[in-house]
């Protein structure tokens, strides 16, 4: 193993970590050749920890109240002149090493040196879960080249300094526990505040080192002094002659966020108007459209809105989730457009009822058609007007096992919008039969509730209910990928394995209208729902990168593809799957096999899907098959919502 380390020195200062430390060396003596441990007056058993890991070495340094002097310190003990710094409640995922090996070494045979840093992404622990640092932290360089500079919130600059800094992202992410309790980053804040002070003398108003004044105003606000925080936050900004700094998008979302506290929004607004709109991310285009919405400038509070929710990845969650629907809608109405705004306001769940109502009330918005999509442990809500367009959808987690649970939600979801809407189509997992409206969940064969007769009763509304897959195959079949195909099946991956077959033109139900449970179908001595099941393969590559909560299932299953052992589960899945596809085809020799759900999205799948299937294929005598195209399910997972929203619209014409 040590033959694979690369020649590179991570620097480490501690104290009192001795857990956390052992955990960090770990880490990092799966990387590097040597590692630089400075002890700056530990009472534990720091020095015994560091004496257990070969390639680590102690070494103990009085504190000075500067840790700048402490890194460096620790740089002159390294073996080597390219340099790693991790602190000892950091760590990079066991599951990601081979990744941060290549970077690492890419970095140091690629750059130049002389003036290049490598900074990267460090996620930190809260009690709300991950969520990455406000902006990139610096931790590769020479020595030859750089030095630490300042008595906190230290940064490597070149020795030479008349050069400037080029920071080089890379994609890794590196983990940090440190301020987990808040009663310890408070205690962290005030120890910064206290050297941060120290060290230019402030606040004298002499001081004009835009990074310390940055770093005194982050300080306040995260202490709680506020009004504090609006002054250095000011005084930064006059000070600040680079724009490009990696934490000036950071610093001016604080500030901002800050100045709307305390209701200075017309200042707020020409901040925004000096610096240009905020980075291309989801916190700051919500607070921008926040600022825009308060001057009345309805037309920008709307983009940036819509720029948040499409990002995403807002650390507040909900900026890029219901919250941000929300304020979206309201922008939406406030700018005019009652119609547009419903479809936001539905999106934002229970928090735009009240706002829905009162746009029906003053006539504002005409009917529309309610569509649910329930599967076991997600519920696909969508509203459809009446010329068949999906104007809003949004995806909620339910856990439905028996069919007292499955009529509860659906009465409380139509309770909730009836007022609203002039039908109901179900989409439902199980056994349905849809021309008499009845469901059989977790019940003998023939024992079955009448549903639509219970919700017709109550709602008096049309209401009908079909088989989850069986609605998307319908979709697929008449707006998707499976139009004008004669044989094709659709099956679609979620918790288990569903799907249908077309056969002459007709959805082929089955006698009693159990076709296409594709879940029940046994490999292995096992059952597809336990092989084949999407939501346990993602599950189990979440737990092997370690990935973050914020990730979504798409940015999960790109990283799992560069990771050797999570490339392997997809590639098992995938001829699993395939094998599945084969037998499909032996039994009905179709056309076209679409693949639905949400990883029936992902364009690698399905082409490992067909080299699975022609690998299979090719292992036949004799071979007598036709080859279908497997393609993905043009509808995806919102397949389920424009079936069940077209059988409704079917039998109220009838």
């Amino acid at each position: 193993m040590e033959t694979d380390l690369l020649a590179v020195s991570a620097c480490i200062i501690t104290r009192n970590e001795a857990a956390k430390l052992r955990r960090c060396l770990a880490c990092l003596s799966q990387l590097v050749a040597d590692i630089v441990v400075v002890d700056t007056g530990s009472q534990d058993e720091t020095a015994d920890v560091v004496a257990e890991v070969a390639v680590a070495r102690y070494f103990y340094y009085e504190w000075r109240d500067d840790f700048s002097l402490a890194r460096n310190y620790a740089l002159k003990q390294a073996k080597y002149d390219q340099i790693l710094v991790v602190d000892s409640d950091e760590w990079f995922a066991s599951a990601k090493l081979e990744q941060v090996r290549t970077q690492i070494a890419d970095f140091f045979a690629k750059a130049d040196l002389r003036t290049a840093v490598g900074s990267f992404v460090r996620l930190n622990q809260t009690e709300n879960g991950w969520q990455p640092s406000q902006y990139l932290v610096t931790r590769l360089f020479s020595r030859k080249y750089f030095r630490y500079q300042g008595k906190l919130h230290e940064r490597p600059m070149p020795l030479a300094g008349e050069k400037k800094r080029q920071e080089i992202k890379l994609e890794l992410e590196l983990l940090h526990d440190g301020y987990l309790k808040p009663a310890v980053f408070e205690q962290k804040a005030k120890r910064n505040l206290l050297l941060l002070l120290k060290e230019q003398g402030l606040p004298a108003e002499a001081a004009k080192n835009p990074y310390v004044l940055y770093q005194v105003a982050q300080t306040y606000r995260q202490t709680g002094r506020k009004r504090m925080a609006l002054v250095y936050f000011r005084w930064w900004l006059l000070a600040e002659t680079n724009v490009g700094q990696s934490y000036f998008q950071a610093g001016l979302a604080a500030y901002l966020e800050l100045l709307l506290e305390y209701e200075q929004v017309e200042f707020a607004s020409q901040l925004l108007t000096a610096f240009g709109d905020l980075q291309l991310d989801a916190d700051n285009s919500y607070l921008a459209g926040v600022i825009y919405s308060q001057v009345h400038d309805f037309d920008k509070a709307v983009a940036h809105y819509r720029q948040a929710l499409a990002l995403g990845n807002a650390k507040q969650a909900d900026r890029s989730g219901q919250l941000g629907q929300l304020m979206l809608a309201n922008a939406l109405e406030l700018s005019g457009k009652p119609s547009e705004a419903v479809a936001h306001y539905f999106a934002a769940g229970l928090n735009g009822l009240s706002d829905l109502k009162r746009l029906k009330d003053r006539q504002l918005v005409a009917d529309y058609y309610l569509a649910l999509d329930l599967g076991q442990s997600h519920l696909k809500l969508g509203l459809f007007d009446e010329e068949g367009n999906l104007v809003a959808s949004r995806i909620e987690a339910v856990q439905l096992k028996n069919y007292q649970q499955v009529e509860a939600t659906v009465m409380t979801i139509i309770a909730n919008y009836q007022f609203l809407i002039s039908g109901v189509g179900i989409a439902l997992f199980g056994r349905v039969n849809p021309q008499k409206g009845t469901v059989g969940l977790v019940t003998p064969l023939g024992y079955e509730q009448p549903l639509v007769e219970r919700l017709e009763a109550k709602f008096k509304l049309p209401v009908v209910v079909i088989n989850d897959a069986k609605a998307a195959l319908l979709a697929e079949q008449t707006l998707g990928s499976l139009k004008a195909v004669s044989d094709g099946a659709l099956v679609t991956l979620g918790t288990s394995i569903g799907g249908g077959v077309i056969l002459a033109n007709r959805i082929h139900e089955g006698r009693h209208q159990l076709a296409g449970e594709f879940s029940y179908l046994v490999q292995n001595k096992r059952f597809l729902s336990e092989s084949a099941s999407a939501v346990k393969l993602m599950t189990a590559l979440r737990d092997l990168l370690g990935a973050a909560k914020e990730m979504t299932d798409h940015q999960v299953f790109l990283a799992a593809l560069e990771n050797p052992l999570a490339k392997e589960l997809i590639q098992t899945y995938s001829y699993n799957l395939a094998t599945v596809l084969v037998n499909l085809q032996v039994s009905f020799d179709l056309e076209r096999i679409a693949i639905g759900g949400g990883l029936g999205q992902e364009e690698k799948l399905i082409t490992l899907l067909n080299q699975s299937f022609l690998e299979i294929m090719a292992s036949l005598p004799n071979n007598p098959l036709y080859r279908p195209e497997l393609v993905a399910a043009k509808l995806g997972n919102q397949a389920g919502l424009y079936g069940a929203y077209q059988l409704l619209t079917e039998r109220m014409r009838s």
